[in-house]
């Protein structure tokens, strides 16, 4: 890929794009409402803090007051632009889909990409062999290539990667549709191996849909975004908007319920005002490839992690250099057909966003990069601003507390310095505070009402979410739950940040994507912290005032049964009690989708085919598997005498000293495992102790055999 220059661009070269008086409207509304709204609240929170004087403390709060609101501000916009939007039924996309039935032909040849880095083989390969039936059902078959890219490490679920391939590769019947390869070294991590993939296949595909590893998608869907790229030439990228589905624990039906109830009108108002300047989210969109492969190469960013090095949230910085380049960025919010899963608790969820906080925060220094288009840097600054606003809301809370220790300790001066015959006694307007409280509350409310208004208001809607008093149930304990885990998240998000602005890189950690519960142990020890923080600041609140512990006592609540809440929504039988209730039920629960049962039948079948966890005894005991294997390796790459693979070189030297299959498992590390398996001669040299497995399997089971024919 063509790597784009941060602070060097020539404007000569940008597309030029028909200019959008409505665009402008529209941000006007959106934009024009928010520093409207933040203005309001502003002078609200100036007026009841100024009524007995401001001292250094009130102006702190008031200034990290005033960086939130403007957030909270734009969030309820584009809620109510979304309600706006479902209300006056007014397109939310510029893009005009056409039903799939009247689809004749797909003129561009389209990849589908689906990276993995150490998943389960059986469901990504179970989820290309569902896409590939939906697609083949809809007779797109000779327009879709399917590549499974792997940057996977650990050497058993490689070789079980291959097994999987070999099984997969029986079902495609119309020419060679599947591919698979597996990088040697996963550099640049999930954009590297994207990238990869574009220097080798650009100039064979007009466009590539592109998967995350629990992504999965109907044919229908696929269709729609290629044949969208089809008719609209300006387009470099059309991001769908993916359902969370498949989950079972309390706290993923929370997620899975949250984003349909709510998030479809917050996807409808971002759709309605970005138009053709819009963000990517990594996942479940189609892009075209001539126009990535040539102006979303991501630079190395100079300095190590966690500010420098690799660009981590690189779906952001992808569509900023498209836009960049002049080509239009877009979202189809309502098309039906595209999932992922969400994480199975907090937890794992807190693990996933400890890596996005970091390369979110990273984006700041990509802000005044040249040749951004001024709606790309919001973009990104929206990205930082997710995770800062909680740490200014915890220190907003902070030093609120400071103040009424301030109060309570501090000496009482009631006369001034000078001479008074009356006291000045200290102001306070508690229903204009209370006021202020509500009108804020509600910013972070109604856009959940919108969506509850809309279902509500729609009979096939409603009962897709189990009726209206299971609807009305669901919004309610969610918007409960949700509150009480707030104070845990912004804890968490706020060490995020502590650790990052300290130096300490994230990683890339492979995500959990089991649904089971976790372990009691491990919950209670991750929120050990928090309840002790909570515990603390409820006794200091009761100190201060009995009205400040009832104030705060959202907060306090959330933080002292953080372990039991975490605990209890980790339960994957406690998600599936609420499930039997109707409680948190989504519409693809009411009526399974047919991809989901195909991606789920097709695991099955790749299952049979993965005869073994251990890389080595699984080679050893399949020699088409083995075959296969050294087909797949890439060429033999001789290394200089600055460049020796130290894993590879002990491997081989345990190699040769070990006697048998065992032995060598034995005591080969997981990185000199990969490394042996990674070279051909060694794999060559393994073929002995291979064979030497087999022989002794089979002399093992001669007498079994002698016997049983005897009696």
């Amino acid at each position: 890929m063509i790597v784009q220059d941060l602070w060097s661009f020539d404007p000569q070269k940008k597309r030029e794009l028909s200019f959008d008086w409505l665009s402008i409207f529209l941000r006007l509304f959106v934009f024009g409402g928010t520093f409207f709204l933040t203005l309001f609240l502003i002078d609200a929170f100036y007026h009841m803090l100024s009524l007995g004087g401001m001292t250094l403390l009130q102006y702190a709060l008031l200034f990290f007051f005033c960086l939130n609101i403007f957030w909270l501000s734009l969030c309820f916009m584009t809620g109510l632009t979304g309600f706006l939007v479902y209300c006056l039924k007014i397109p939310d996309t510029i893009i005009k889909c056409v039903d799939i039935d009247d689809i004749a032909s797909i003129k561009g040849r389209t990849a589908i990409l689906i990276p993995t880095y150490n998943e389960n083989p059986e469901q990504i390969f179970g989820t290309a062999l569902a896409v590939d039936a939906s697609l083949k059902k809809l007779g797109f078959q000779n327009n879709f290539d399917i590549f499974i890219l792997s940057d996977t490490t650990n050497p058993d679920i490689w070789v079980q990667e291959e097994a999987a391939f070999s099984g997969a590769q029986e079902h495609f019947k119309y020419g060679r549709t599947l591919h698979y390869r597996r990088r040697r070294k996963n550099i640049a991590k999930k954009a590297g191996n994207i990238g990869e993939w574009c220097d080798n296949w650009h100039a064979r595909y007009d466009y590539m849909v592109i998967f995350d590893a629990d992504s999965l998608m109907t044919g229908e869907a696929i269709a729609t975004l290629a044949n969208a790229m089809d008719r609209y030439d300006d387009m470099a990228l059309i991001q769908s908007v993916p359902q969370c589905i498949n989950r079972n624990t309390l706290f993923a039906r929370l997620q899975q319920f949250s984003g349909q109830a709510y998030g479809r009108l917050m996807a409808s108002g971002l759709s309605f005002w970005h138009r053709g300047d819009g963000n990517f989210w990594g996942h479940n969109a189609v892009l075209r490839v001539k126009a990535f492969y040539e102006n979303a190469g991501l630079p190395t960013l100079s300095g190590s992690p966690p500010f420098g090095g690799l660009i981590l949230s690189h779906d952001f910085v992808e569509a900023a250099f498209l836009r960049r380049a002049g080509w239009r960025v877009s979202m189809i919010p309502n098309l039906k057909g595209s999932y992922e899963e969400s994480p199975r608790s907090l937890l794992d969820y807190a693990q996933r966003d400890r890596r996005w906080c970091q390369g979110n925060l990273q984006h700041s220094r990509l802000l005044l990069a040249r040749g951004l288009y001024w709606l790309s840097r919001i973009h990104l600054i929206m990205g930082i601003m997710a995770y800062l606003s909680t740490l200014f809301w915890a220190i907003f809370l902070t030093i609120g507390i400071m103040i009424s220790l301030q109060a309570h300790f501090g000496e009482k001066d009631y006369f001034g310095d000078e001479v008074a015959l009356f006291p000045t006694w200290p102001r306070q307007d508690s229903e204009y505070a209370v006021g202020l409280l509500i009108l804020t509350a509600a910013l972070l409310l109604l856009p959940k009402l919108f969506g509850y208004i809309t279902i509500m208001l729609n009979k096939a809607q409603r009962q897709d979410f189990g009726g209206g008093l299971a609807l009305t149930l669901s919004v309610l304990l969610e918007t409960l739950i949700s509150a009480l885990l707030a104070p845990v998240m912004m804890m968490l998000q706020s060490k995020a940040i502590y650790d990052i602005i300290s130096g300490k890189d994230s990683g890339w950690k492979p995500q959990t994507r089991n649904d089971g519960s976790m372990p009691v142990v491990d919950i209670l020890r991750a929120h050990a912290s928090h309840m002790i923080v909570g515990l603390l600041l409820a006794i200091l609140c009761y100190i201060i005032s009995i009205n400040l512990l009832l104030w705060m006592s959202p907060l306090l609540l959330g933080l002292l049964l953080s372990g039991p809440l975490s605990l209890l929504t980790s339960y994957r039988a406690l998600g599936g009690l609420a499930r039997r209730c109707k409680l948190f039920l989504i519409p693809e629960e009411q009526l399974e989708p047919e991809i989901v049962k195909l991606a789920r039948h097709y695991s099955e079948v790749i299952k049979k085919h993965i005869t073994g966890e251990e890389a080595l005894m699984h080679l050893a005991q399949n020699p088409e598997l083995r075959n296969l294997h050294t087909q797949l390796l890439p060429d033999h790459i001789r290394q200089s005498a600055s460049d020796i693979d130290v894993d590879l070189v002990l491997a081989r030297a345990k190699l040769e000293a070990s006697t048998s299959l065992e032995e060598l498992i034995m005591h080969l590390t997981p990185s000199e495992k990969t490394a042996l398996l990674s070279d051909s001669n060694s794999v060559t040299q393994l073929m002995t102790l291979f064979e030497a497995a087999n022989t002794a399997e089979q002399t093992l089971e001669v007498p079994k055999t002698s016997v049983h024919t005897g009696t």
